[in-house]
């Protein structure tokens, strides 16, 4: 570069002169020899001669000597200059009075000046005011102390500011005499914006770490190849831990630490799989490490933990020689005390289960304050029942009428009082099952034509034709629900009538309004009707009676089926109340869906069944003996009067133990029962565990089906399905009326009898092979077959609890049982596909009806096995 070759050039100068002073030396030196040879005398001539060409020649080896060191100076100074530009810092001498020497390129690049405008000139020259007052400054304090000083300068370039960091050193000659400074600038501008994002990092870190109380370890062990983490190389190697990682293990910071000592403060009965999850995660030689555990900590504590870490296993570096190559074993990771939020998670599993524990002694002591309140009032409503149809003079018959009023009042406040306790503790489920608007509204309104009647007020009711058919709902709640607002409005209108609308609304929902001409509501008091035990005023509560619950039962129902009610009235107008709920019309696909085609007409009675009770004609016992199993002996004596007003012959039992000995001693005299009636809740033998023991009975032997009919004062949600799934094939709820148990047993006994028609099994195929038992027989061998088959799959489902498979061959062998008249295998199929359609994994109570309904099927197969080896004897 030209700023550092000028130097040299000034360096080379008195060289040139030297060089060119024996040039001319010498040439004087030969005129004086050749004068002195003319002139002189020979012999000293020629001696002064020899003495001038001596002197000459060394003046000009010297000469050259110079110049050849002159020439490596030269080069070694370009490669300096070389050297210099090379350098990506500012680099700079100066003199001791602050004279510029030399400098490199970068600093012509950083402040845009060239070299021979800079050489020669001090900072003041250079640089403004700002700039040369602190850097004359630092040059007068280094070249004043005689040491080296570094200085951190602020230097706008290129309308940026930079930061320099300026190293300055004194440089002197041999005699210690001070030759100026030498200085090496860096721009460390992008160092300090890394040094503060890293210390914010940090900061973060250490401030993430604070608050999530996570303690830090971290540890590199050198280990041999064949070296495992059991290993002393790594168990006994250093750990690094912070403050909070030795305050969760209770170690004090001088404290130093290992992996075996950690290990040993792991809970013993946690130690094992620890240390079982660091060694697979070894072997796999990098990956993340995840544990929860407990550790015993210095003091003695207890304390749960959960450590997340990684590990990493790669060749150590510098190795060689023969021996196998080392491994380098890094693992940092952080550990948080999780105690308090176990103890936590353990109390709310505490609780739970508590809640748990609450509600099923909740659904007990419902199950019981319903039997034991009810049985007695079955009791009254019975004998009242019984004393009504004697001859009795009219005072009489008033009186038992009141008395049998006031009992069913009671009935209907238990049952306020056990739907509402029954809602509230959540044990309320709503069904889904095809039902007609219409028959449910004029079947309601029918319960209340005497009552309408007798106060000389109408009833009435309209459907709107865009309604559908059939939908889909509950139609005990929904009857529930419109009984308790159309009562209401009966109750409270003396004058006019009570009116019943349903009607499609425009966004497509299903709106039921009852309006009535009553005393009507003061509207400050509608906010509150719906609430527990609260009615319009304290009048009317005295006037009216009740318990407040009715209207509230209501809103809890109509919120369960995803609906809501209105009430609008004012005092003496009247009152309109209004549900609306969704409307879902129901749609006969279900069967073609699962891959099955069903006879649209079956399809529709199958609707019109579920909407509505069975149309089955009065029967009367024709001394028919019936086996009563009851514990309550009010009940006892008022069931056996009921049955024998039925005329039916019955036989009582006092608990289930007694019945199963009287229905084996009845089968030994070939003398049975046409039908068991039997309590669910006795002493010894409950009728749940009887109706099993009879039903494996008949699967075992090939006996002929027993009719159970239960009887259960347990109003609580699932009861009914309960005794049908066990293999029951009727349910009867106490208080019993005799009208209930006169279309039960008709019901019950009359498809028994058809099923076993003398001469006459299997009456529907009989008809449909126009009386040829052969072709029947046929029929009934391709039924067990299929069977056997679906027998055996339904098995598998329920063992691997596939709940679609279960529904699917429920539904498929219920409809082949209906063909064959087996009404009660039919019943309890129904039970296991409605039980296996609930959301989830399949429930305890779907594998129990399972095993009702398969005892069911073996019965039947039995009886299809001993028809068909009657009618087709060597094909069965």
């Amino acid at each position: 570069m030209p700023h550092v070759r000028a130097s040299t050039r000034a360096a080379a100068g008195p060289l040139r002169r030297v060089v060119h002073g024996g040039f001319f030396a010498t040439v004087l030196t030969c005129v004086l020899g050749v004068a002195s040879y003319l002139f002189g005398r020979p012999m000293a001539i020629e001696l002064h001669w020899l003495w001038m060409a001596l002197i000459s020649i060394g003046i000009v080896v010297l000469a050259v000597a110079r110049f050849i060191r002159s020439l490596r100076a030269q080069r070694h100074g370009e490669t300096v200059d070389a050297v210099l530009d090379a350098v990506p810092h500012i680099f700079f001498v100066k003199d001791a009075r602050g004279r510029y020497e030399a400098l490199n390129a970068e600093f012509e690049r950083l402040f845009h000046v060239e070299a021979p405008k800079v050489l020669g000139k001090t900072d003041a020259e250079v640089f403004g005011p700002g700039l040369r007052d602190r850097f004359v400054a630092q040059d007068q304090e280094v070249i004043a102390s005689g040491v080296a000083r570094t200085y951190q300068n602020d230097i706008m370039v290129d309308g940026q500011l930079h930061h320099f960091e300026v190293r300055k050193q004194p440089i002197y000659d041999r005699r210690a005499q001070s030759l100026g400074l030498v200085g090496l600038s860096r721009d460390v501008t992008i160092e300090r914006q890394v040094q503060r994002d890293l210390e914010q990092s940090r900061s973060d870190l250490a401030l993430a770490l604070s608050v999530g109380e996570l303690g830090v370890w971290r540890s590199a062990v050198r280990l041999a190849r064949h070296a495992s983490l059991r290993d002393r190389g790594f168990l006994d190697g250093p750990v690094a831990a912070d403050h909070r990682m030795r305050e969760i293990f209770g170690l004090g910071e001088a404290h130093e630490v290992s992996y075996r000592q950690l290990l040993m403060m792991v809970h013993p009965q946690d130690r094992q799989r620890v240390v079982t999850r660091l060694v697979a995660t070894y072997r796999g030689r990098q990956g993340t490490y995840r544990k929860q555990f407990r550790i015993v900590r210095a003091d003695g504590q207890e304390r749960t933990l959960e450590v997340r870490g990684s590990l990493s296993v790669r060749a150590a570096p510098g190795d060689g020689g023969k021996e196998p190559p080392a491994r380098l074993v890094a693992f940092i990771g952080i550990a948080k005390d999780i105690s308090d939020e176990e103890a936590l998670k353990a109390s709310l599993v505490t609780k739970a289960e508590e809640a748990r524990l609450a509600t099923d002694a909740k659904a007990r002591f419902l199950a019981m304050m319903s039997h034991e309140v009810r049985t007695p009032l079955s009791g009254v409503l019975g004998m009242i029942d019984l004393v009504i149809d004697t001859p009795l003079s009219d005072d009489q018959r008033a009186m038992l009428m009141r008395c049998r009023e006031s009992s069913v009042s009671l009935l209907t406040i238990i049952n306020d009082i056990l739907d509402f306790s029954k809602i509230e503790a959540g044990m309320l489920d709503i069904e889904s099952r095809p039902l007609s608007i219409g028959s449910l509204v004029e079947d309601v309104c029918a319960t209340f034509e005497a009552e309408t009647a007798r106060k000389g007020i109408a009833l009435g009711f309209e459907v709107d034709e865009a309604i559908p058919q059939f939908v889909v709902g509950d139609s005990v709640r929904l009857r529930q629900v419109l009984g308790n607002l159309i009562g209401n409005a009966v109750k409270f209108t003396h004058r006019g009538g009570v009116r019943v609308r349903v009607q499609r609304t425009a966004g497509g929902e299903l709106e039921l309004a009852v309006q009535d001409t009553g005393i009507g509501i003061d509207p400050r008091a509608t906010r509150t009707l719906f609430e527990p035990f609260r009615q319009a005023d304290i009048a009317t509560t005295r006037r009216y009676g009740g318990t407040g619950l009715g209207l509230t039962i209501v809103r809890q129902l109509v919120e369960l089926m995803h609906g809501s009610v209105r009430c609008e009235s004012a005092p003496g107008e009247g009152s309109r109340f209004t549900v609306t709920l969704p409307l879902v019309p129901w749609v006969p696909s279900v069967g073609a869906a699962s891959g099955r085609r069903r006879d649209p007409h079956r399809l529709a009675i199958d609707a019109a069944s579920a909407a509505q009770p069975d149309a089955t004609p009065a029967v009367s016992g024709q001394g028919q003996r019936v086996l009563l199993a009851e514990d309550h002996p009010v009940n006892r004596e008022v069931i056996t009067r009921q049955l024998l007003k039925l005329g039916y012959a019955c036989e009582c039992a006092e608990d289930g133990q007694q019945a199963w000995e009287m229905l084996q001693a009845a089968a030994q005299r070939s003398a049975g029962y046409a039908l068991l009636l039997t309590d669910c809740h006795m002493p010894r033998l409950d009728g749940y565990e009887l109706t099993q023991r009879l039903r494996a009975q008949e699967a075992a032997k090939g006996l002929a089906r027993l009719p159970i009919v239960a009887l259960t004062a347990n109003a609580l949600q699932g009861e009914a399905e309960r005794c049908l799934a066990l293999g029951m094939d009727a349910y009867l709820s106490k208080p019993l009326q005799l009208e209930d148990l006169r279309e039960v047993l008709a019901r019950v006994l009359g498809s028994a009898a058809s099923r076993d028609e003398a001469g006459r099994p299997y009456g529907r195929l009989m008809t449909l092979c126009e009386g040829d038992a052969g072709k029947v027989a046929h029929l009934v061998q391709l039924f067990v077959s299929a069977t056997q088959d679906d027998l055996k799959a339904m098995d598998r489902a329920a063992a691997a609890a596939d709940a679609p498979a279960l529904r699917q061959l429920a539904h498929r062998l219920s409809s082949a049982c209906h063909q064959l008249d087996e009404d009660p295998a039919v019943r309890a199929l129904q039970a296991v596909e409605q039980l296996a359609q609930a959301p989830g994994p399949l429930q305890p109570q779907a594998l129990q009806a399972w095993g009702a309904a398969r005892a069911a099927l073996e019965a039947v197969l039995a009886r299809a096995r001993a028809f068909a080896r009657a009618f087709a004897p060597g094909q069965v």
